[in-house]
């Protein structure tokens, strides 16, 4: 049997294109955890703590802020409203549901002021393949 030159190109296409296939079919691609949400702080210090988030599209079903606050500082307004606050731990959370895709702020006011690095945050969503990840707040 003899092959000529052009059936053997396409022979080899046809592999490739399989091999491809069976890479994508095994290896599904998943967005970067910072690709789905990311979030800095427009304000990281003071009486009002304000934090930015940058939803993707498509925008994840659940976006959880989560807010760590020094030991003894109350909150004694939230925008949206927290889901989730407990002042003896100084932890502060929002449950965002269906979030649009783009920009949105979230804001806590603080009882007292707090300085640059006596806080940090997280944003914890789902990515493509179900897995939860958590990505850090940017100062």
């Amino acid at each position: 049997m003899k092959f000529r030159v052009g059936e053997k190109v396409m022979g080899f296409c046809r592999f490739g294109l399989v091999v491809l296939i069976a890479g994508i079919l095994i290896c599904p691609l998943s967005a970067d955890a910072e690709n789905l949400v990311s979030g800095r702080y427009l304000k990281g210090a003071g009486q009002e703590i304000k934090i930015e988030l940058m939803i993707s599209s498509p925008a994840p079903p659940l976006v959880i802020v989560v807010q760590h606050l020094p030991k003894g500082v109350k909150v004694v307004a939230a925008e949206p409203e927290l889901k989730k606050y407990k002042p003896n731990k100084g932890v502060a959370k929002w449950l965002l549901h269906k979030v649009a895709p783009g920009k949105m702020t979230v804001s806590l006011q603080l009882d007292r002021s707090v300085e640059k690095g006596e806080i940090n945050g997280e944003i914890r969503c789902r990515d493509t393949a179900g897995k939860m990840v958590s990505i850090p707040l940017q100062n």
